[in-house]
C-alpha cells in the first residue's frame, strides 16, 4: 500500500477508534459507534484485591422456600463429567452426576449440567420432594 494511502487510513482510524469523532472519506462516513470500545482496565490493583470482600460466608438461601439449583460441569485427562443439586430451605433435595464420554470439551460438560437442571427444575415446579436426599 502506497505511503500516502496508509497514512490516510491510520488517520481515519485515529480520529474514529481511538478520538472517538465521526469522519467523512471518499464518501464513505465512518462512525465510532460501528466499532467496539476498548475494555477498561481493572480499576483495582491485584495486591490490593481483598477476597474477603468478595466471597458471601452466609447462606441466602436458607430462608428461601423456593428450589435452588447448583450446577457443574468438568474435565480432567480420565474423565469428563457432570452434575447438579438442588436445595430447599438449605437442605439438599436433589442430586443428580452424569458421565460423559471423554473427548467432550468442559464447556459441553458444563452445558450438560445446565440441560439436565433445566429439565428436572422443570418437573419439579410441578411436584417437588418433600424428603431430603441422604
Amino acid at each position: 500500500m502506497p505511503l500516502h494511502l496508509k497514512a490516510q487510513q491510520e488517520a481515519i482510524y485515529i480520529n474514529v477508534k481511538c478520538l472517538r469523532k465521526e469522519i467523512e472519506f471518499e464518501g464513505l462516513s465512518y462512525q465510532p459507534k460501528d466499532y467496539e470500545e476498548k475494555i477498561k482496565n481493572l480499576t483495582t490493583h491485584p495486591s490490593l484485591f481483598n477476597i474477603i470482600n468478595q466471597i458471601s460466608t452466609t447462606e441466602p438461601y436458607k430462608g428461601d422456600n423456593s428450589l435452588m439449583f447448583f450446577t457443574d460441569g468438568s474435565k480432567t485427562e480420565l474423565r469428563t463429567r457432570c452434575s447438579y443439586c438442588a436445595f430447599k430451605n438449605g437442605i439438599k433435595v436433589l442430586e443428580w452426576k452424569g458421565k460423559l464420554e471423554t473427548f467432550l470439551t468442559v464447556f459441553q460438560a458444563e452445558l450438560m449440567g445446565l440441560k439436565e437442571a433445566i429439565i428436572r427444575a422443570s418437573q419439579a415446579s410441578s411436584a417437588c420432594p418433600r424428603n431430603p436426599v441422604p
